[in-house]
């Protein structure tokens, strides 16, 4: 029995179709955006087939982008909490509890 993945080739095919179509969908959708964007930074016409579109895309990046800076400030919240945490327990512990040698390193300074 030959060994495989699972998946016929058919479905193997319809994968790669996807993530294919997943990417040109990708590069579209920025093409439209910038172009879009331009339109509106010059008080241009936004054609009426596409408004519907662009409102909701405005929408989704503007979510896109507040969930992004709330992600880095979570992150930096904790980068400091370990850093404070880190400060307590060499206050707590001495020098030894962030550096296993720090004492040897402090007292072969000169």
């Amino acid at each position: 029995m030959p060994c495989h993945s699972g998946y016929s080739d058919l479905e193997l095919k319809l994968k790669d179709d996807v993530h294919d179509i997943s990417l040109e969908l990708d590069l579209t959708t920025r093409f439209a955006c910038e172009c879009l964007t331009k339109l509106e930074e010059e008080n241009s016409p936004i054609p009426e087939y596409i408004k519907d579109w662009w409102e909701q895309h405005k929408e989704w990046d503007r979510n896109r982008k507040r969930e992004e800076i709330e992600q880095a400030q979570k992150d930096l919240i904790n980068e400091d909490r370990k850093k404070w945490q880190q400060i307590k327990n060499a206050m707590e512990n001495g020098i030894e509890a962030i550096f296993p040698h720090g004492s040897e390193l402090l007292n072969n300074e000169n």
